[in-house]
C-alpha cells in the first residue's frame, strides 16, 4: 500500500472530532490531547500497509490506536510525576537532616515541599 497524503487528510478530517473526543476523555487535558491526537495520525501514516479490513472497520482500527495512545500518555505523565515527586522528596528529606536553613523564608519553603509531597501521595 503506497503512502497517499490526501487519503490521510481525508481520514483525518473524517476523524479528527471522534478521535480527539476520546482522547480527551481519557486524558482530560486539551494540549495533551492534541499532541495524543496528532501521534495518533502519525502512527496511521507509518502502519497504514498493515490495516486489514478482515479483522475490523477503519474507525474502529483507528479508535483502538487512538485509545491505546491515550493510555500511554497517561502512564508517562504519571511516570513523569512519579520521578519528580522522587526527586522532591529526596531534596526535602535532605534539607529536613541537615538543618541548614540561613533564614525563615527557606525553612517555610522546605515545610511547603513537604506539604505538596504529602498531598500528592494521597492522591495516588
Amino acid at each position: 500500500v503506497d503512502h497517499d497524503e490526501r487519503a490521510l487528510m481525508a481520514l483525518y478530517e473524517a476523524t479528527l472530532s471522534r478521535v480527539y473526543g476520546l482522547v480527551l476523555r481519557l486524558v482530560r487535558r486539551p494540549q495533551l490531547a492534541e499532541e495524543v491526537a496528532e501521534e495518533v495520525y502519525f502512527q496511521v501514516w507509518r502502519q497504514a500497509p498493515r490495516f486489514d479490513a478482515a479483522r475490523g472497520r477503519p474507525l474502529t482500527w483507528l479508535l483502538g490506536m487512538a485509545r491505546s495512545r491515550a493510555i500511554d500518555a497517561i502512564r508517562r505523565e504519571a511516570r513523569y510525576q512519579h520521578e519528580s515527586l522522587d526527586e522532591d522528596a529526596h531534596n526535602v528529606t535532605a534539607s529536613l537532616s541537615a538543618p541548614t536553613a540561613e533564614s525563615g523564608d527557606e525553612l517555610l519553603a522546605v515545610a511547603q515541599g513537604h506539604a505538596a509531597l504529602h498531598r500528592a501521595l494521597l492522591l495516588l
